[in-house]
């Protein structure tokens, strides 16, 4: 589609307990296929930020932050 740059509220994660039920929302592999720049807010705060962080690096996602 041509679209460069994507602004959103929040990206979906690795849901709590997802390393026993595999509930990994399906934008994360996408990122990791899609040559788009996604600027949010981040992950929903429902979900575990550490392994969603995981997930990412292994898709090939980077991650940057600022507070």
């Amino acid at each position: 589609a041509g679209i460069r740059v994507f602004v959103t509220g929040g990206i979906g994660g690795v849901h709590r307990g997802g390393e026993v039920t595999m509930d990994i929302s399906a934008d994360l592999t996408e990122l990791g296929r899609t040559p788009v720049c996604v600027v949010c807010a981040g992950a929903k705060s429902v979900l575990d930020i550490p392994r969603t962080l995981e997930y990412l690096e292994t898709q090939g996602v980077c991650v940057a932050s600022y507070r």
